[in-house]
């Protein structure tokens, strides 16, 4: 299943290289987020190869949203996870495939096309980035740490970012807003330190949560508990190697 997980991711981020930088149409869904024609298709590019795969299974999908088959296993599809950076030649951008099984995360793809950076993750057997074993780092204490934020649309989740902000400002080295999921694989690979990840859907951080987990990382919510694929609510997640999440946990708790 990861094998085809990632063949669809690849035939769909071909599509979106090919449609880099060039003209497409885009639409707002609502005053917070936008769709491009370019997501609209390689999801479809996505669906259509997995569900001849699988055709028994479920599958959510970003833009089309669940496609109930009556099946325990659950396919979970971000076609172009960072559709802002994208419309805005912003090369920090990935398609994000996760499959769950009653539930719980069996597997997680993340890939960037126009760098062929492969993130991959199976329960229980580590993950990789393009075939090679990460890890996160080992840095011990917060304040030489580069922090990194995620956060929802509406206007509750950029209020709450704000002040993680400030929080992560004043007990890190500096933070860093990049826009995609690919930043919690930057933290599993060992290239950031630590992930605030405030107010997101589980079609974003389903794949990469995984990937971090098997990395290394603790990954759970504000209050500690392990991290859950969330279908109904908005979740938050610390991203982070043990040692930085056991120091910055207890400072979210006002969050």
């Amino acid at each position: 299943m990861l094998s085809q997980a990632i063949k669809a991711a690849k035939k769909a981020g071909k599509y979106i290289k090919e449609h880099y930088n060039t003209e497409y149409q885009i639409s707002y869904k609502d005053a917070h987020n936008v769709v491009s024609e370019v997501d609209i298709a390689a999801e479809k590019i996505i669906l259509e190869y997995l569900q001849e795969k699988f055709p028994n299974h479920s599958f959510f999908s970003e833009e089309k949203g669940m496609i109930d088959n009556g099946s325990d296993y659950l396919w979970i599809i971000d076609p172009l996870d960072g559709t802002t950076n994208f419309i805005h030649n912003f090369p920090y951008f990935c398609i994000s495939i996760a499959l769950a099984y009653k539930g719980k995360p069996l597997l997680g793809v993340i890939y960037q096309p126009l760098t062929q950076e492969l993130y991959s993750a199976q329960l229980g057997k580590g993950a990789f980035l393009n075939n090679k074993p990460i890890r996160v780092n080992n840095l011990p204490t917060l304040d030489k740490a580069v922090g990194l934020i995620m956060r929802g649309a509406d206007t509750v989740q950029k209020e709450r970012s704000a002040k993680i902000f400030r929080l992560i400002s004043t007990n890190l080295r500096t933070v860093r807003i990049l826009g995609s999921v690919v930043s919690i694989c930057s933290v599993a690979s060992g290239q950031f330190d630590l992930m605030v990840v405030n107010g997101s859907l589980f079609y974003d951080y389903a794949a990469a949560a995984l990937i971090a987990q098997e990395a290394g990382a603790t990954v759970t919510d504000f209050h500690g508990n392990p991290w859950k694929i969330l279908k109904e609510e908005r979740a938050d997640l610390l991203i982070a190697n043990p040692n930085l999440h056991k120091q910055f946990l207890p400072k979210l708790n006002a969050i």
